[in-house]
């Protein structure tokens, strides 16, 4: 059936509604808005702790870091390696072409 066909049968039945309807849909609708909004402020809330405890535990590790550093400091620098190339015992040989079957 089309939504042609599917609104015509149902055109004659529309009404106005009630302001008690429009009350009740409104009230529904500020009730469905106010609870996105408490769930949303304790999603955020959630987020914070979480958020807020990284920071915390960041800044205990961070400081346990630097402890351990001044216990063991660090190792003294490598000297540089030399930057000659490698020299191959055996020079790379060249891989001869590849025939062609013969047919």
């Amino acid at each position: 059936m089309s939504s042609r066909n599917y609104s015509s049968l149902y055109a004659g039945d529309r009404k106005p509604k009630s302001a008690g309807h429009i009350s009740r849909c409104t009230a529904a609708y500020t009730e469905n808005i106010n609870t996105r909004q408490e769930n949303i402020e304790q999603s955020v809330a959630s987020k914070l702790r979480v958020l807020s405890s990284i920071k915390t535990n960041s800044h205990h590790l961070s400081s346990r870091v630097h402890e351990l550093f001044c216990v063991f400091p660090a190792a003294p620098p490598r000297p540089a390696r030399s930057r000659l190339p490698h020299s191959h015992p055996d020079p790379p040989r060249s891989i001869p072409p590849r025939s062609l079957p013969q047919e």
